[in-house]
């Protein structure tokens, strides 16, 4: 008798719906599509330490408009393997919580055979599937399901997903949760592992809350100055050999205050945490590995969310050194008022160059900027040369692209969209060979959700 997987199995506690799915196996139930033959071959047995720089078997694209998701396939050279492998309307096919509008991928999984998928603000479930066969493995809630909270509403906001090993995986939560003690299973600002095996959170978190810091705002209400508590918020996440380097946030409550700049170097076996503090700098969210070097790691920093764009943005790399994290070079926008605010869509070339996006400036958004689109560059940090690559016609469309140092392809997500509101870009290509950088041809993804994100399985 076929298994299967109905609309109504979201209502069931996420946990037990994952084990319902899993107790199906793939020839008894209806599957999502695989890719056939993928995997074969190189790559496939890729220690998880090696992850971060072993050549990609795919890229995953995820296209949305903040409501409908699909999730593309490109080959390694970025051409199209599969448009549409999982979207938000193949619950039937095996997804027990359909994907929202808000899906994203992880930096990096460390997963080269399977397609992990981050379901981010108030959905909250990490969803694994074998490329090659469309099996969905598990779904996994990132906090425990509505009846069986201990405190108030709460969304996790699952941020990043790391591959340690076949038993375990850790995952970034973003939000704190206030209405529990910071003790709490689901105390949130931290990060928790996830036991692959059972396809379920296993008891170990990481608590970040000793990286909480003290921030200043003005208060709506009185005009004054105030002191509020920024936390931690960890973002994305790399993995250097033993470590995951965390980057963090450290936003208030209401996002409207923001703390000195910093990333967390996390000893996954021991939960031993470190801050490593970035001088200048603010709202260091974004962290990418650096091809070819496995102990160094660039870090992007967004500044100020609120008030004065720009303030605190730069960016950074930063080094292992025996256990310990050393910042090796800081690159600080406001030391320059000529240099764009490249801060957004972080990828690391090799080196000390990476990839940046300057968001563009619509009309009356600043009195002393030229209208633009985003610009997308290419930054030394260490010498902090700026070099533009692109402009697109419109602000907040280049997403968080890729790049595969095997074969030289730079993968930049253009969210250009028509009158109609429908994509009218796709994924731009570019060819790099040392300094060069050659733009080559676009792939389109989809007829009408245009891409966001492009990362490497």
């Amino acid at each position: 008798m076929k298994c299967r997987v109905h609309r109504g199995l979201p209502r069931l506690p996420i946990a037990a719906a994952a084990v319902a799915l899993l107790a199906c196996s793939p020839q008894e139930r209806d599957g999502l599509r695989g890719v056939p033959g993928f995997a074969t071959g190189a790559g496939e047995d890729v220690d998880a330490g090696a992850a971060r720089d072993a050549e990609p078997l795919a890229f995953g694209v995820v296209a949305s408009d903040r409501t409908v998701t699909t999730i593309a396939l490109l080959d390694p050279d970025g051409r199209l393997l599969a448009r549409d492998f999982v979207h938000s309307g193949s619950a039937p096919a095996g997804l027990v919580t359909a994907l929202s509008g808000d899906v994203a991928l992880p930096t990096r999984s460390g997963e080269h055979t399977h397609l992990v998928l981050l379901d981010r603000f108030r959905t909250d479930v990490i969803t694994r599937i074998d490329v090659a066969s469309g099996d969905v493995l598990a779904q996994i809630g990132t906090h425990a399901a509505r009846g069986e909270r201990t405190g108030g509403a709460y969304s996790s906001n699952p941020q990043d997903y790391v591959y340690i090993g076949p038993h375990a995986a850790w995952v970034s939560r973003y939000n704190p949760n206030l209405t529990v003690a910071v003790s709490d299973a689901d105390a949130g600002n931290d990060l928790i592992e996830i036991d692959l095996m059972k396809g379920v959170r296993s008891d170990r978190r990481i608590d970040l809350s000793a990286l909480d810091t003290i921030a200043e705002r003005g208060n709506p209400d009185t005009g004054e100055s105030e002191q509020v508590t920024a936390y931690a918020r960890p973002g994305r996440m790399v993995r250097i050999g033993a470590f995951l380097v965390v980057g963090l946030s450290r936003l208030s409550r209401g996002f409207d205050a923001v703390g000195d700049g910093m990333v967390a170097l996390v000893h996954p076996q021991s939960g031993d945490v470190q801050g490593v503090a970035l001088p200048g700098l603010r709202n260091c969210a974004l962290v990418a590995a650096v091809p070819g070097d496995p102990e160094r790691v660039a870090v992007a920093c967004a500044g100020l969310l609120r008030g004065t764009f720009g303030v605190g943005a730069g960016l950074a790399l930063v080094t292992l050194a025996g256990d310990s994290l050393e910042v090796e070079q800081l690159l600080r926008f406001d030391d320059d008022a000529s240099a764009a605010d490249a801060v957004f869509g972080l990828v690391a070339l090799g080196g000390s160059a990476v990839i940046a996006v300057e968001p563009g400036h619509a009309p009356g958004q600043s009195s002393d900027s030229a209208v633009h689109g985003d610009r997308l560059y290419r930054i030394d940090i260490a010498s902090g040369d700026q070099r533009l690559l692109f402009e697109a016609d419109a602000s907040f469309v280049l997403g968080d692209g890729a790049f595969t140092a095997q074969r030289g392809v730079l993968l930049v997500p253009d969210a250009s969209t028509d009158d109609d509101g429908r994509a009218s870009a796709g994924v731009r290509r570019f060819a790099v060979d040392g300094d060069e950088i050659t733009e080559l041809d676009v792939v389109a993804i989809d007829d009408a959700l245009p891409p966001w994100q492009v990362a490497p399985l």
